[in-house]
């Protein structure tokens, strides 16, 4: 992450805490939700190296993180599970202004949406 400054500059860059990991966590893509709330979606290959509590579905695989502005912690990335991931890749997740809908993408130039339920 790196920070906007006044003069619209922005500072150095810095790791996001509680988010990376040692794997390749990739293309991630951040919506600022109501009363504050971020919403973090990205892809990583964590749990078919050990580093998640999920099993992998795929080399990569789409995760969630959020957070409370100012300054909250991000949670636990969570792996969205198999009504999102599946044997091949997931990469490129991008939430609706919303939050409604998340488009990614899958090998062989196949672009999906999922929506999210009402609860």
């Amino acid at each position: 992450m790196s920070r906007r400054r006044d003069d619209g500059s922005f500072a150095g860059p810095r790791k996001v805490w509680g988010v990376n990991s040692e794997d390749d966590d990739i293309m991630p893509n951040v919506r600022v939700g109501s009363r504050g709330l971020l919403e973090m979606v990205f892809s990583s290959n964590r749990a078919t190296r050990g580093c998640s509590d999920l099993m992998a579905f795929g080399d990569q695989d789409v995760y969630v993180s959020c957070a409370i502005l100012p300054g909250g912690r991000w949670s636990k990335p969570k792996n969205l599970g198999p009504a999102i991931n599946t044997s091949v890749n997931e990469q490129r997740a991008t939430l609706s202004a919303d939050g409604s809908r998340m488009y990614f993408g899958r090998p062989g130039g196949q672009v999906l949406v999922s929506e999210r339920s009402a609860h």
